[in-house]
């Protein structure tokens, strides 16, 4: 029955969302065919459709599809919620961490006193922090195959091996520059912009991850952080060298030989 009923209300959600896009061309067809119909774009589009029900005119101008055209691309939405995922994740482990040790404290003062129900009561709660956590965990490492993927995509000629050994904080804050329309399309430039923003902005505070996460913000100082730094754009420039002095071998290769005609004539001028 929950299937049956899970299955029409997908199919139902489907067809309003159908007919918010035809209202909303009708509507506005200057804007009909300027995006692709992912979720963002066709909640923006609803919720224009609902303002005019609602006030019977229509605007001249809907800002959202004159002023954040990068961020309603497709690939932006998927990296905008993959982003999210992964900050909400992060919080709730924060938050995860506090709750278990909170009811680690509490079974432990049950267990000394020799109450049987609250002994039984806080070991439940304590095992539930636990196993929400390990639920957690299993999609952060998730998430962080996600996020190395994306920047591959974003970087294909910087290997695999290189991007895997970028902390994952540090690649959610590169791809985030994407998602402001900051980036500068090199990775070393772009990690140079996080560095400047999350290292040299102040020595004091180095940002913070959760759990023993093989990051550059784990229980360093700020200058091992900065060497850390250094030693990836080193690496990553490199590449970005090799890949230039290809792309010039083939430039080269693809440009045409002069004729022996041609070259007669260019020795006679």
């Amino acid at each position: 029955m929950f299937n049956e009923l899970y299955k029409h209300s997908l199919r139902v959600v489907k067809i309003q969302k159908q007919f918010a896009i035809e209202e909303f061309n009708f509507l506005y067809p200057q804007y009909a065919d300027k995006f692709e119909n992912n979720d963002s774009v066709v909640e923006v589009k609803s919720k224009y459709v609902d303002l005019f029900k609602q006030e019977g005119y229509k605007r001249d101008v809907i800002n959202e599809f004159e002023n954040d055209l990068h961020k309603l691309s497709t690939p932006n939405v998927k990296l905008s919620k993959v982003l999210e995922e992964w900050k909400d994740v992060n919080n709730s482990l924060k938050i995860l961490e506090r709750t278990k040790e909170k009811r680690k404290v509490e079974y432990r003062d049950s267990y000394k006193n020799f109450d049987a129900k609250k002994t039984y009561d806080s070991s439940i709660k304590y095992t539930d922090a636990r196993e929400q956590i390990t639920t957690k965990e299993e999609r952060k490492e998730t998430l962080k195959d996600v996020l190395i993927e994306q920047l591959k995509q974003r970087y294909p000629e910087i290997s695999i091996d290189t991007i895997k050994e970028i902390p994952s904080e540090i690649q959610s804050k590169v791809l985030q520059l994407h998602l402001n329309n900051e980036q500068s399309g090199k990775l070393s430039k772009d990690l140079e912009t996080v560095k400047e923003r999350y290292i040299k902005k102040d020595k004091n505070e180095i940002p913070k991850t959760n759990h023993q996460e093989n990051s550059f913000t784990n229980n360093s100082t700020s200058s091992n952080s900065e060497m850390m730094f250094n030693s990836l754009m080193n690496a990553v420039k490199q590449q970005e060298r090799n890949d230039y002095d290809l792309e010039a071998k083939r430039r080269k290769k693809k440009k045409p030989k002069m004729l022996y005609r041609d070259r007669d004539i260019e020795r006679e001028m």
